[in-house]
């Protein structure tokens, strides 16, 4: 077979930046580019600016670089349009109209969760439309659910943030978030007791991929008053079955 010809080399040297980046290295500088592209540092400079502007790079405090927010929108419209996403939608759909509340499905990004899917059926008893969206991890059930299985450095890099309030119930002592966290690892769920919105309240499970590692979570939300202790516990047991079914698609 002919093998194909580059017509754009530029734009495969900037693929080939991109994809330097991974889950052990997430964030780089210009030289470590540099060093695993073979390319001039000024070069690399160039395309980050550029791949920057576009959002597909993000520059970090420290002066590095990680994968932008138009990665993720790119990955999911990958990821939404294969036809394993009617079987994740599905899932999600019936664990709404069995338990009657929004269900959602969040990934992160840096300190932060995206809402990828939002499901609000007839059967729901409130509508929160979340699609799209980002909070904080440290203040919402899908968050802390990830944060939970985190590496330690990523932990400690929320910890050490400025842990806003958004509710009396915000958890904003380091101590007792990390308090938290270690709770939620034990049980396999985090309870967001409307700790980032008045009177809501979610219960969430992170889905964990062959690593032990968290790639996204699905969560159950609703009014604060349908959350007893009894009503959770129902919850995770539809949560665990969802979960289970969305990372055999994902």
């Amino acid at each position: 077979m002919e093998e194909k010809q580059v017509k754009v080399k530029s734009l495969q040297k900037a693929i080939q930046l991109l994809s330097c980046f991974t889950i052990e290295n997430p964030k780089l500088g210009v030289s470590e580019l540099a060093q695993k592209t073979g390319l001039l540092k000024s070069s690399v400079h160039n395309m980050l600016t550029t791949l920057e502007t576009c959002s597909m790079i993000e520059r970090t405090s420290d002066g590095k670089y990680t994968l932008g927010v138009r990665c993720l929108c790119l990955g999911n419209v990958y990821r939404m349009t294969r036809d394993s996403n009617k079987l994740i939608r599905t899932a999600l759909r019936e664990l709404s109209e069995i338990t009657g509340e929004t269900v959602n499905l969040a990934v992160c990004r840096e300190q932060d969760v995206i809402y990828l899917e939002n499901i609000c059926t007839k059967a729901s008893h409130l509508t929160l439309d979340y699609s799209g969206e980002t909070a904080p991890l440290y203040c919402t059930g899908v968050g802390k659910s990830i944060l939970a299985y985190l590496p330690r450095h990523q932990q400690e890099a929320v910890l050490k943030s400025k842990l806003v309030p958004f509710t009396q119930n915000t958890i904003t002592d380091p101590e007792e978030l990390s308090r938290e966290l270690k709770h939620i690892k034990e049980r396999g769920y985090a309870i967001d007791r409307a700790e980032h919105e008045y009177d809501i309240a979610c219960v969430a499970m992170a889905i964990l991929n062959e690593f032990g590692l968290p790639v996204a979570s699905v969560s159950i939300s609703g009014l604060e008053a349908h959350f007893t202790e009894e009503k959770i516990k129902e919850f995770c047991k539809y949560l665990t079955k969802t979960a289970e079914l969305v990372r055999m698609y994902l």
